[in-house]
């Protein structure tokens, strides 16, 4: 079974609690961590890579097939955890390939700093518009080109300041141990550290020449190392009724370092990186329950030459509801 696990810490232990999380004020924030929360989620992840010939204009784009998921979550004073599975019977498998995937991703507040590890692992991909490649596609196949051995690897980290940690709550809209009771925005400045590796397998065994015969597209492997500082605005807007409307978007730049064997070449490069990050969140929250949507992106172009742009991109369009006891 396909499944995606996120876990958070709070860290703030008994022992540790005054040394590195931040006094928050309750007249702007109330705390729920005392309490256990259950939740149920549904989420859907919209994950591609699109490769783009700059000479012709054409975008190939490759997926894994990892969409709909159900899940359960918890959380505990400073412990806390989600499971999400895959719900195989509507990513239609038999069209796109069985894709197996590993999503670690973290919350961890230190004092006035936030910290968002992550690491992912897919297996298996699709070509997602194979008439870039050959026109006439469809008229001679009923599934989806599927690379069964091809496989990516991603860990990195972002560590932002969050300047008024104190009145806002960057990790209420998603953990939902605290909640904004009056609205505030805070401004964050950070860095972020990425490392990323693509590797197409072995086309010739899995039955297909469309990337051979297009040898812009047909990148064998792809090593690639960013560095760079990102910084942006958050802000939730707070209602009476226990509406509360949150958004942020935290764009960021650096260097690229990127290794990519094309065909019989291989390139080295130092280009520079573009990110857009950010989310936006409508929750409702009554004290014992809670109901919320939201909607967090990720995108970043790599360019390692004058000919082709790799760009990475994923959205999470996110459902969750819960009951704190």
């Amino acid at each position: 079974m396909l499944f995606l696990v996120f876990f958070y810490s709070q860290l703030n232990a008994q022992n540790l609690l005054y040394a590195i999380e931040t006094k928050i004020d309750g007249s702007f924030i109330k705390s729920y961590k005392d309490k256990l929360t259950l939740r149920l989620v549904l989420q859907n992840k919209n994950t591609e890579r699109r490769i783009l010939n700059n000479s012709t204009a054409k975008e190939l784009i490759i997926k894994p097939n990892n969409g709909l998921n159900i899940g359960v979550g918890f959380n505990w004073r400073f412990i806390g955890g989600e499971i999400v599975f895959n719900s195989l019977n509507i990513n239609n498998q038999q069209q796109k390939g069985k894709t197996k995937a590993l999503d670690l991703r973290f919350i961890l507040p230190i004092n006035t700093f936030l910290l968002e590890p992550y690491y992912v692992k897919y297996s298996s991909y699709y070509i997602n518009n194979p008439t870039v490649l050959e026109p006439n596609y469809w008229l001679y196949h009923q599934e989806y080109p599927i690379f069964k051995s091809a496989k990516s690897f991603n860990v990195g980290i972002t560590a932002y300041h969050v300047f008024n940690a104190t009145k806002y709550t960057y990790k209420g809209v998603f953990i939902q141990n605290l909640h904004q009771i009056q609205s505030q925005g805070s401004w964050l400045a950070g860095i972020y550290i990425d490392y990323r590796a693509f590797h197409i397998g072995d086309k010739k065994q899995e039955n297909t020449v469309l990337l051979q015969n297009n040898p812009l597209f047909d990148i064998n492997n792809e090593r690639n190392t960013s560095f760079g500082i990102t910084g942006g605005y958050a802000y939730t807007k707070s209602f009476r009724n226990g509406l509360i409307l949150s958004g942020a978007f935290t764009p960021g730049f650096g260097i690229n370092q990127n290794n990519v064997v094309l065909k019989n070449n291989t390139l080295n490069q130092t280009p520079l990186s573009i990110m857009f990050k950010g989310f936006i969140a409508m929750n409702y929250d009554k004290d014992k329950w809670f109901t919320g949507i939201n909607f967090n992106f990720k995108s970043s172009r790599y360019l390692f030459n004058d000919a082709v742009q790799i760009f990475d991109n994923f959205g999470i369009i996110r459902i969750q509801t819960g009951y704190r006891f």
